[in-house]
């Protein structure tokens, strides 16, 4: 068993390891690689105080967002509307401080690449507070995390991937049979969290899942979240409705 390490992403903005490689093009995100090759991040910090950071850590992806207000609760909602595109709400997991931490980080970073002012909308305890953000067009530094996790610049199921609430699972479906986190065996972190996504089928069988995000990249969480979704079994709650996305999270604790 390994050693335990925090199960989120790095201070956003701040050098993964020491002598790491830095580069930073004209109006991009910064963009860090470790010397082992084995992690990549983009990161943008605003003069409000609010950073952004998206992660590929030994293949599976992360993203977080710092500087916001804390707030009570497992998980809040965060919307981003403009850019040419329409709003897009995602599920964010509270962590230390003023950290959250996206359920959805390979579709976040997939938003946000285009660039443009986008404004993030976000939800908590009934209250909503808006940010104004700049981003800049077609950033090459997430499309070098994107390509570093094998994840695709566009996809479809962006669109369809549902809220997670802070009991673990989508709202869209009905779960007659949870999925429930088992440990990976052998050496591997003992803390470590994954989410997943699958198409639920009018049979409750969850088929096409695949790993939304994980951390750490290298504890075989992904993995044994996968394992966990062909155990499970769920229905759409439309009466009649053919495969739907339905997501789940996972968190390993030893």
């Amino acid at each position: 068993m390994r050693g335990f390490r925090f199960a989120a992403v790095s201070g956003a903005g701040a050098l993964l390891l020491a002598g790491a490689a830095f580069s930073q093009a004209e109006d991009d995100w910064d963009l860090v690689r470790s010397q082992d090759g084995r992690t990549t991040e983009a990161s943008m910090a605003f003069s409000s105080g609010l950073s952004l950071a998206v992660r590929c850590e030994a293949g599976g992806m992360q993203a977080a967002i710092e500087g916001l207000p804390r707030a009570s609760g497992a998980v809040r909602t965060i919307s981003l509307v403009g850019g040419g595109q329409s709003a897009s709400p995602g599920s964010w997991v509270n962590g230390a401080g003023g950290r959250v931490l996206a359920d959805y980080p390979a579709a976040f970073a997939r938003r946000v690449r285009s660039g443009g002012p986008v404004r993030m909308m976000v939800e908590s305890g009934g209250r909503r507070t808006a940010y104004e953000l700049a981003l800049p067009a077609r950033s090459r530094a997430l499309e070098a995390v994107l390509g570093a996790c094998g994840q695709p610049l566009t996809d479809a199921r962006d669109a369809d991937l549902p809220l997670i609430g802070g009991d673990g699972v989508s709202a869209n479906v009905f779960w007659s049979r949870r999925p429930v986190a088992e440990h990976p065996e052998g050496d591997t972190w003992a803390n470590g969290n994954a989410t997943a996504s699958c198409l639920v089928q009018p049979s409750g069988q969850l088929t096409n899942c695949r790993v939304e995000g994980e951390a750490p990249g290298d504890g075989n969480f992904g993995k044994a979240t996968l394992e966990a979704a062909q155990l499970a079994r769920a229905t759409p709650r439309a009466r009649g409705a053919s495969a739907t996305v339905a997501a789940f999270r996972l968190i390993y604790r030893l």
